[in-house]
């Protein structure tokens, strides 16, 4: 650490300082996953995880071992757990905004079609 702070020129305060923005953003994001995959239900079952450690092994080519290793124990499957937790709000999220985007559409075209046969005030 101390050869990365003489490197970059900096003390390790205004390491913090220039990095806390960025972890805030973090923390708040991450709060407001949380609080979607609740309102949403959405969990992520051990199956789920073992079809992650399989993909993960299988695209690793010979380091697919040391990948099942690092992904066996507990810490390992609570990583993979939250990556999927994250993965599955995201694409929630974007289902959401696509069913509300699809219904505004549909809605200002139903208000378009109704008002083409009105006529224009003189």
């Amino acid at each position: 650490m101390e050869r990365y702070l003489r490197a970059q020129g900096k003390s390790e305060e205004e390491l913090r300082q220039e990095l806390r923005p960025l972890a805030v953003e973090r923390v708040r994001r991450s709060l407001i996953l949380t609080q979607v995959a609740e309102a949403e239900n959405i969990d992520v079952s051990d199956a789920e995880i073992d079809q992650e450690v399989e993909r993960l092994v299988s695209s690793a080519g010979p380091q697919g071992e040391g990948v099942r290793r690092l992904f066996g124990d507990a810490d390992g499957r609570d990583a993979l757990r939250r990556r999927l937790l994250t993965r599955g709000t995201l694409d929630r999220l974007v289902e959401i905004t696509s069913i509300e985007g699809a219904a505004d559409r549909e809605g200002q075209e139903e208000t378009a079609a109704a008002t083409d046969g009105e006529e224009e005030p003189a």
